[in-house]
């Protein structure tokens, strides 16, 4: 990857993961708040999520959409404060990041590659800065790029390029590192190269390289 110089990764599900649904630490957190068990079906499970593309795209607040859904599944308007503030701690709390990462980033940014982050989020950048300054990452990153901050997501062309403006570079310098089939054929249409971890699908038509292990970016690069 001579001609490359800058590496843009996703974040949930590549840098970091959550061992847990968010959708079910909401409804343990409400149930114990409330005190009784507090069932979630298939539909309010599609409530949920179309609600949280609205506060990834920055339409609604992450808060305002906690709110929303709770109030659609008959939670108390005096409940919603404390459950909220309970649930956003434990959620924020829960990330773990994988063994390699910070090492595979260290040993990136020594060879001189830019390095920055695009994620589909309802925490902002500024958030996002705080999580990786407690994984001693932060100071790694040339640019942190979140969609609630900027108005749309992954595959859209306009997110990889808001990132490459930060990064002050052209697509044909940049490769993106992704898991999702939708996101890494959203950079390749761009013309950014294409790095593929826990894809599910394998195909030269999604992505131009697949690797096992975060830590083999370094054998490539």
């Amino acid at each position: 990857m001579s001609e490359i110089s800058c590496l843009i990764f996703d974040a949930g599900d590549l840098l970091y993961y959550r061992r847990r649904k968010s959708h079910n630490i909401l409804r343990e957190v409400a149930s114990r708040i409330v005190k009784r068990n507090i069932r979630i079906s298939k539909e309010d499970l599609l409530l949920f999520y179309d609600l949280r593309e609205l506060s990834y795209r920055g339409i609604i607040s992450r808060k305002k959409r906690i709110f929303f859904f709770l109030k659609h599944i008959s939670i108390s308007e005096k409940h919603l404060e404390e459950i909220f503030n309970i649930y956003d701690r434990i959620l924020q709390e829960s990330i773990i990041f994988y063994k390699n990462v910070p090492d595979t980033l260290r040993g990136l940014k020594n060879k001189g590659y830019r390095l920055a982050v695009l994620s589909d989020s309802d925490y902002s950048a500024e958030e996002k800065m705080v999580w990786f300054r407690k994984a001693g990452i932060a100071e790694l990153f040339d640019a942190v790029v979140c969609s609630c901050d900027i108005g749309y997501c992954k595959p859209e062309e306009r997110a990889y390029f808001a990132v490459l403006e930060k990064l002050e570079a052209e697509p044909e310098e940049a490769a993106f590192i992704g898991h999702s089939v939708k996101d890494l054929l959203g950079a390749r249409n761009i013309g950014l190269k294409t790095i593929a971890l826990r894809c599910l699908i394998k195909s030269r038509e999604i992505a131009d390289i697949y690797i096992k292990d975060f830590k083999d970016l370094l054998q490539i690069a």
